[in-house]
């Protein structure tokens, strides 16, 4: 069996499983903190594209034709930090109705400037676009790897994109899409990149920083090629008029043979073993072969009664003689490996 040369699509969204920092978070690995042997500060990942990708395809998805397009809808933290020191009202800046926008930028500027997280003031928290051109979805190293980052980076010359959070003794949050998006509102990804966050310097007691996200996109894909393999090949002796399950249920079933070997017709039921021989007989004459082929159900070269469809879903099999004595049948099933 090839499923080669057959695209399959799959829409989808999701969230991003809540990222939590606080006092006692460990950074990732591989952290991006530049030269300095010894940083004060937190690096933990927040989406990593590749993992998104993975976690919406089906396990015998061909890795090598996939091809996706993937979307940042929204990302977000919810924070709360009493050990920062609160910035004292007064030294707020003060915005006048005719300020031109360049005169508001500059207040701001020397607000952040004599009030950052050098005095205690505020953390910084910094996105770390990372991206990596070997990174593809079936990795060559270990799946745990980690990005080669290859757009530079040093934490002693700050990043790019980045702000600072303050103290204002409640419950905050930040809409973060704007530093990625920033005029336009759409943010597309790749499944070569991951998306960190550092907080400089790291948490305090009872500090508490919250991200969540959600996403969007779509994945066309092959399937790997499919192989089967006998899993049952026996003949049993039918005794009596009791029902006898031959086949257990089985998902991943490609098809089946029941021939009835025996002088005397049988009966075989895919619902449960109390339906046969029931008010809808389904008969089994000597001689007859049952088969189930790639979904397919079919009796003498034809179609069984498309009501009867339970065969499709890898059901149960159950058969019994139709009438006192012993008849012999035979049972093979094929199943997707």
């Amino acid at each position: 069996m090839s499923n080669s040369n057959i695209l399959y699509n799959k829409v989808f969204t999701g969230e991003i499983a809540p990222v939590v920092i606080n006092m006692d978070t460990i950074n990732s690995p591989n952290t991006n903190f530049g030269t300095i042997a010894s940083v004060d500060a937190t690096e933990v990942s927040l989406i990593k594209w590749r993992d998104i990708v993975r976690k919406h395809l089906p396990s015998n998805a061909n890795l090598a034709t996939v091809e996706c397009e993937l979307k940042l809808e929204y990302l977000h933290f919810d924070y709360i930090i009493p050990s920062r020191v609160v910035v004292p009202s007064s030294a707020l800046p003060e915005m006048g109705r005719r300020d031109t926008l360049l005169q508001k930028q500059v207040k701001t500027l020397e607000f952040k400037n004599k009030y950052n997280r050098t005095g205690n003031y505020a953390y910084e928290f910094r996105l770390i676009k990372l991206y990596c051109i070997d990174y593809t979805l079936n990795p060559i190293h270990n799946p745990n790897d980690n990005y080669y980052n290859q757009i530079p980076y040093n934490i002693e010359l700050d990043y790019p994109i980045g702000d600072l959070i303050y103290n204002n003794r409640l419950p905050s949050f930040l809409n973060l899409l704007p530093y990625l998006a920033k005029d336009n509102p759409i943010v597309f990804a790749d499944v070569k990149q991951e998306l960190r966050v550092q907080i400089i310097p790291s948490l305090g007691l009872n500090d508490l920083l919250i991200f969540a996200g959600g996403y969007s996109g779509s994945v066309t894909y092959e399937l790997l090629s499919s192989t089967v393999t006998v899993t049952k090949s026996e003949v049993i002796t039918l005794t009596g008029q009791g029902a006898v399950k031959v086949l257990n249920n089985n998902p991943n079933r490609y098809g089946f043979y029941l021939c009835n070997n025996g002088t005397t017709n049988i009966f075989y039921s895919f619902s449960s073993n109390a339906g046969i021989g029931g008010g809808a007989k389904l008969i089994l004459k000597p001689g007859e072969t049952l088969i189930y082929e790639d979904k397919k159900l079919t009796l003498n070269n034809s179609n069984i009664n498309p009501g009867d469809n339970r065969f499709m879903l890898g059901s149960p099999l159950w058969v019994r003689n139709s009438l006192p004595g012993s008849n012999d049948i035979s049972i093979e099933e094929i199943t997707y490996t």
